[in-house]
């Protein structure tokens, strides 16, 4: 039995389409039911990942565990608490989302939140898988206001390349995961096929939509001002700041062959990201 956490998220809901997709049984741990996706093959069990006793019943049988909450301060406690309840229900392997640039001394709170519940599960004694995505393609939604407002995006990543990733990619790195064989103890980098720069990606939009639209690369304190103003928590915007910042100095430009290796297709590009979303960017 396979049990999937964080299954109404980007990649979550992701994760859960595709393996209900494949005719797998699964159990879907969810707080709100209701947003689940529906399927025969689905097992909903409404309980909270803080909740010990909910976890601990919704482990019973579990083989397989995926692994992914949203993060914030709490989130390195809360899923370390999921690991210890996995290894006492006899869970053997869990597949965890993590993140690419994981480490324990990266200036990105993230990073570094990562990095220790990743170093937690691999000396769990527990099989591990760890999937470490670069930055979302479905990151640019949260821009999609202004987009349709102002025919703009912005930032302060100057001219870094990045190797932007589609969440549906990601998930089918997942479901390839825990549906498989072979990927104990790895850790899979997981990026799109090409590093652009964010005005390649506006041109991309732009083309998409067939109205121009504009990067517009801001000093990183007027950025971190923007984020603040839209309601972003301190922590976060200034992770974002960093992460800009990081980019801009090439961190994310690499590019990995896990999505073709691991799924034998090859990764979505930004032109049809654009296209399958464009309703949201009109």
């Amino acid at each position: 039995m396979i049990l999937v956490t964080g299954g109404t998220g980007t990649v979550g809901s992701e994760v859960v389409k595709q393996l209900a997709s494949t005719g797998v049984k699964f159990r879907l741990l969810a707080r709100s039911p209701e947003k689940a996706i529906k399927s025969p093959n689905i097992e909903v069990v409404k309980a909270d990942l803080s909740d010990v006793a909910a976890l601990g019943e919704a482990l019973q049988g579990v083989d397989k565990l995926f692994l992914l909450t949203n993060s914030g301060p709490g989130t390195v406690d809360l899923q370390c608490g999921v690991i210890a309840a996995a290894k006492k229900a006899g869970v053997k392997h869990v597949v965890r989302q993590s993140s690419l640039g994981a480490d324990p001394a990266s200036p990105i709170q993230l990073s570094r939140w990562h990095a220790q519940t990743d170093q937690e599960l691999k000396s769990s004694g527990l099989a591990w898988t760890l999937l470490e995505p670069g930055y979302f393609m479905q990151n640019f939604l949260g821009s999609a206001a202004t987009i349709r407002k102002d025919g703009a995006f912005y930032g302060c990543m100057g001219q870094g390349k990045a190797a932007v990733v589609d969440a549906r990619d990601i998930a089918a790195v997942a479901v390839s995961c825990l549906t498989g064989a072979g990927h104990e103890r790895k850790a899979y980098p997981i990026t799109g096929p090409e590093a652009l720069t964010q005005e390649e990606l506006a041109g991309k939009l732009s083309a998409v939509l067939g109205k121009t639209v504009k990067y517009v690369n801001l000093p990183p304190e007027q950025f971190e001002q923007g984020l603040l103003g839209a309601g972003l928590p301190e922590w976060l915007a200034s992770d974002y700041i960093t992460l800009h910042q990081a980019f801009a100095n090439g961190a994310a430009s690499a590019i990995a062959a896990t999505v073709r290796e691991l799924t034998g297709k090859a990764p979505r590009t930004f032109d049809s990201f654009a296209r399958d979303y464009a309703v949201a960017f009109k």
